[in-house]
């Protein structure tokens, strides 16, 4: 125990770090509490210098905390994109592993100078965690700044935004169809994509490549005040073209159109030449773009000859059927229109030849002359021809539908 009071000097290698407060040990104890100023950041080494009457100690201090060498300058802006000609926040702070830490000395701060940008420069303070600048878009355009507090060191690059209209925009259906009406759209837009309002009457002049394949208006006028403009475009047929948009103070903008047709195509597979008095079969495809068109109503018209059997729609692939008597002696002409609900309707037609012979009967008397006899008919048809090859039709119909029966098309 301390027989009297004892004062002890404790002086520090690095006192802009640690500065110790002189302790002192009362009579009768045998320690005492030493209190110190402790800075933000642990210096390479550090020792600690103990003075006690006549003696002296030097002691080697352990101190864990992040070093000057471990710390990141960070400098940012506390908005995501900066309007031209407009003021904004800028944050610069210390981290350190990806934790927040102070600054440990007292320092100035340097920012270079910028034609776009006027930046406020503070004197940083020791504990200082996070510093806030005043800053001010003069003009519009990108540029790089420099900041250095001491030690760190830090380049920041800031995109100024345009909140002026720098570009136009055509939105449009993804597809378009040859004879349905469809409208477009023209919008305004600032230099980073997004809509701005006109503050004047706006004129934009159109210029199509191929006329022949749309129907628009020379110009549209985007009102002050508003963002964008509709127009009405009328397809008149399939194809591809550009479409240019121009306007005042604005650069020219190329937008291609593609214009798909809604006419189905349509074939009828039919045999090219047949013998007189015999059946058959004709069968139609519809398809677009090379897929079948099922529920596709088809009306047949047939010239030449009697329809015994037909399919009214087409079915999953895309066909549908027609059986047929012929009653002319040259030829079979087979018309068929095709509907659906979305496609524009259309029709086609083929012509089937017949190999006929004299269709009287002869017969010569005994004494060599001749006798003709006239034909029963029924309305006009020999009910032979009709019965026994309706028949036939029937199962060929049905074979044909099963997919067991081809139709011999013409080369």
């Amino acid at each position: 125990l301390a027989e009297r009071d004892i004062f002890i000097d404790i002086d520090s290698s690095d006192e802009d770090f640690l500065k110790v407060e002189k302790p002192t040990i009362k009579k009768g104890f045998s320690s005492a509490l030493v209190f110190a100023q402790v800075g933000h950041s642990v210096p390479s080494d550090l020792e600690l210098h103990a003075v006690v009457d006549d003696g002296d100690e030097i002691i080697s201090a352990d101190i864990s905390g992040a070093t000057k060498d471990s710390n990141t300058l960070v400098v940012e802006p506390l908005v995501t994109k900066v309007l031209a000609e407009s003021k904004f926040p800028i944050a610069v702070y210390l981290e350190n592993g990806g934790d927040l830490t102070t600054f440990g000395e007292r320092e100035i701060m340097f920012v270079s100078p910028s034609d776009y940008y006027k930046i406020e420069s503070k004197d940083i303070s020791v504990g200082d965690s996070i510093v806030l600048l005043d800053s001010e878009s003069i003009l519009e355009g990108s540029d790089t700044l420099s900041f250095a507090i001491g030690a760190y060191e830090k380049d920041l690059k800031i995109d100024g935004v345009s909140a002026k209209p720098s570009q136009l925009h055509l939105d449009y259906s993804e597809t378009i169809f040859s004879g349905t009406n469809d409208v477009f759209s023209v919008q305004l837009l600032d230099s980073q994509g997004a809509p701005v309002f006109a503050n004047n009457d706006l004129s934009v002049k159109f210029v199509l490549k191929d006329e022949s394949l749309l129907e628009i208006p020379e110009s549209i006028t985007i009102e002050q005040g508003k963002y964008f403009a509709l127009f009405d475009v009328a397809p008149l047929k399939s194809g591809e073209t550009e479409l240019a948009l121009i306007a005042n103070d604005l650069p020219l903008e190329k937008f291609d159109i593609k214009v798909t047709s809604l006419e189905p195509e349509i074939s009828i597979s039919a045999p090219e030449t047949i013998e007189g008095g015999e059946s058959f079969m004709a069968k139609i495809s519809v398809n677009h773009n090379g897929n079948p068109l099922d529920n596709m109503g088809v009306t047949w018209n047939v010239e030449g000859g009697i329809v015994q059997l037909s399919d009214s729609k087409t079915g999953n692939t895309g066909e549908a059927i027609v059986s047929i008597i012929p009653t002319s002696n040259s030829n079979v002409k087979i018309n068929a229109d095709v509907l659906g609900s979305w496609y524009s309707p259309s029709k086609t037609s083929t012509v089937v030849r017949i190999n006929s012979t004299n269709s009287e009967f002869l017969a010569y008397a005994d004494e060599g002359q001749k006798v003709q006899y006239g034909q029963f008919e029924v309305y006009g048809f020999d009910p032979v021809l009709i019965i026994v090859p309706a028949a036939l039709v029937g199962m060929g119909y049905m074979f044909m539908k099963k997919g067991m029966l081809k139709v011999k098309v013409k080369a």
